[in-house]
């Protein structure tokens, strides 16, 4: 399979798909970028198409697959997580959980064959008995 020439990569505004947006296309120069996030980052490469997206909103996969069907987009990067830790736990599992569903749902429908989801150590949850590093072997919260 050819690399593909249009990436979609949710969480734009995060620091994972900042930097994974700069590295892609300094790599790829006629690579284009399908960004979708709730709010539009403050600079904004022009080889990247921006989409407002709240993947909390139960229209959510349709919407994304409507968009990947119209950018043709051949690959999507699911990095809309959170960064750190937070007390709203119900917030947590609709941005992680169900948007995360919903982003699976769209690239199902529009048919693209390629989806990478980003993940942390922070599934692991923080125990005294982590070991410094963890392996995928390790069990989740």
């Amino acid at each position: 399979m050819s690399a593909p020439g249009v990436i979609a990569v949710t969480g734009l505004g995060t620091f994972i798909g900042r930097r994974l947006v700069e590295r892609l296309l300094a790599r790829s120069p006629h690579l284009r970028i399908v960004g979708l996030d709730q709010r539009r980052p403050f600079r904004l490469d022009g080889r990247v198409r921006f989409h407002r997206i709240d993947l909390t909103e139960p229209t959510a996969d349709w919407r994304i697959a409507e968009i990947l069907e119209r950018e043709r987009v051949e690959a999507v990067v699911h990095a809309a997580f959170r960064n750190e830790p937070t007390s709203d736990v119900e917030m947590d599992h609709e941005i992680e959980t169900i948007g995360s569903l919903h982003v699976m749902h769209a690239c199902s429908a529009a048919k693209v064959k390629r989806l990478v989801v980003s993940s942390s150590t922070m599934l692991y949850g923080p125990r005294p008995d982590n070991p410094n590093f963890l392996s995928e072997a390790h069990p989740l919260l």
